[in-house]
């Protein structure tokens, strides 16, 4: 899903559900990845970024040595630029709301094929904004240590409790119901 291909048209970068956690006897599947299609041999290798967390949108740099993507891995999405050759990963954006699309999986940013500029969405303020840095701003990212990254205090935000909608899953969840009131006894 989501496919880019580079500038000289060798690779494909796309989205997929390659990785170790993926197990088709049980239907476990890895969180979306970024994957690279040799077009040539058609040899596919998917890029060891983050751990299982969501990868999206690759869009290649103009000389086609980078790869910009989306990713969650410290639980807000924001947009990461891959050194191809060196593995180096760098964070462009640092933003409070998000980058993000209509929805958790949708495309939210595109590259300039000649001139670099990159443009993405951030919902913020209760409507969608489109904001653009240039080939030097997104440039001077800086690099991201991946071992060992201490994650800044607040940056994380604990899941919400899911919304439990079938009425069995309720009784199990409630586990008072059915029982009588207390201090009522039942005589046998």
């Amino acid at each position: 899903m989501q496919p880019a291909f580079s500038p000289d048209g060798s690779m494909l970068a796309f989205v997929s559900d390659r990785g170790p956690e993926t197990d088709f006897t049980d239907l476990v599947y890895s969180r979306p990845r970024i994957a690279l299609l040799n077009m040539e041999t058609r040899e596919v290798r998917t890029l060891d970024l983050f751990d299982n967390v969501k990868h999206l949108n690759p869009q290649f740099t103009p000389d086609g040595q980078g790869l910009y993507f989306i990713s969650d891995q410290d639980g807000f999405s924001d947009i990461y630029r891959v050194n191809l050759p060196t593995g180096e990963i760098y964070r462009v954006t640092n933003i409070a709301t998000a980058v993000s699309g209509i929805t958790s999986g949708s495309p939210a940013m595109s590259i300039a094929s000649q001139t670099g500029t990159l443009v993405f969405s951030v919902f913020d303020e209760f409507e969608f904004h489109i904001y653009s840095l240039s080939s030097q701003e997104a440039g001077a990212a800086q690099e991201l240590a991946r071992e060992g990254t201490e994650v800044p205090e607040g940056r994380l935000i604990p899941p919400a409790d899911p919304l439990v909608r079938s009425r069995v899953a309720n009784y199990l969840a409630d586990p008072l119901t059915g029982l009588p009131p207390t201090g009522t006894y039942v005589s046998e």
